[in-house]
């Protein structure tokens, strides 16, 4: 399985982002498993089975940090 966490500049950023992404998914008859946070403007959530995007505002991307969750010192 994979996590893919990306930023945005802005609000329509994230949402062109987020259209792109499910436009190919679409074109390449990916499943779409599920979707959370459609209409938010700092955490959306894309889940295609064994990769799951998030697109993150950059405060949001700070303050959750994520990536921090696989620091091998923790």
């Amino acid at each position: 399985d994979y996590m893919i966490i990306a930023s945005g500049t802005s609000n329509r950023h994230l949402q062109s982002i987020g259209e792109k992404v499910l436009e190919d998914l679409k074109a390449k008859n990916i499943e779409l498993l599920g979707m959370e946070g459609e209409n938010s403007n700092e955490w959306k959530l894309i889940d295609i089975g064994d990769v799951v995007l998030h697109l993150m505002s950059v405060n949001a991307r700070t303050f959750y940090d994520l990536e921090s969750l696989w620091d091998p010192d923790l």
